[in-house]
């Protein structure tokens, strides 16, 4: 009867201890480490865990459909070459689930890696605009190194005017290259006139007898002096550089932060929308 007594305290007590990892926190208080160990957990062996291997499979999958073409130059991402169609599904049910594990366990330390499958799976789908946003966002606000992060919101308004001006930037950007190009192009015809008619003025002054830009040089009859042999310089050793240090990303349980690998992909697609236009 005592055992089974403490059993029920050792339970209840155990259900208030998770039920207070889920409580909203205060605005200006401090997550508890308890609380943050226990977000974490939860995040990694449910909602994060689940996308990457709904990710995972997909990237799988295309890979195995893409067929390389050995007359072009080869991919270096099969999967991303391939048709998206049949990813499109698992790629929502990445999205959402990644969405779920960032808004439920916002405190722990897997946020980083939701917003990254996040971007992913929309690089997949070839939404490159939306997935430029999302990885923009990771670049500002999710740098474990950077301690004073923004906190402002852009309206819808604010991120269509940015949208037009940079298209607008764009486009006089082209217009400022193709001006410049017309420019050289026409230096290097009047450049090419010149030569030709001094070239001929070159010529018809030969066939006058007139000697142009030529003199008279008297030849020495002194001999040159042997070669002296020089002595080999002498070579310094280059100190060998070498690469090392902690790593500023690793984090707790042997980790690493997301934000050097959204960077990369940010540049990925960064890449896809300039080729897109």
């Amino acid at each position: 009867m005592k055992n089974s007594r403490s059993v029920t305290l050792l339970v209840a007590a155990l259900i208030i201890s998770l039920l207070s990892c889920v409580t909203t926190k205060k605005k200006g208080e401090e997550t508890s480490k308890f609380k943050k160990n226990y977000h974490s957990f939860t995040t990694r062996y449910n909602y994060w865990f689940n996308a990457d291997e709904l990710y995972r499979l997909a990237v799988i999958k295309l890979e195995n459909e893409h067929k390389d073409n050995y007359n072009q130059i080869l991919e270096v991402y099969p999967y991303a070459a391939a048709d998206p169609q049949s990813a499109r599904a698992d790629m929502d049910n990445v999205i959402a689930k990644s969405s779920k594990g960032i808004v439920r366990h916002r405190p722990g330390r897997y946020v980083d890696d939701n917003y990254l499958l996040i971007g992913q799976a929309q690089f997949i789908k070839r939404d490159y605009e939306t997935a430029e946003e999302t990885f923009r966002f990771i670049r500002e606000e999710q740098d474990p190194k950077n301690k004073t992060k923004s906190t402002l919101k852009k309206s819808t308004a604010q991120k269509k005017k940015e949208s037009k001006q940079k298209a607008a930037s764009k486009k006089k950007e082209a217009k400022k290259k193709a001006a410049a190009k017309k420019k050289a192009a026409a230096k290097k015809k009047a450049e090419a006139k010149k030569k030709a008619a001094a070239k001929k003025k070159a010529a018809a002054a030969k066939k006058k007898g007139k000697k142009t830009n030529t003199k008279d040089q008297p030849i020495s009859n002194e001999a040159k002096p042997a070669d002296v042999p020089q002595a080999p310089a002498p070579t310094t050793s280059q100190p060998e550089l070498k690469i090392g240090g902690p790593n500023p990303y690793a984090e707790p349980l042997g980790r690493t932060n997301a934000f050097p690998l959204s960077i990369i992909c940010y540049g990925r697609t960064l890449t896809e929308l300039e080729n897109k236009e």
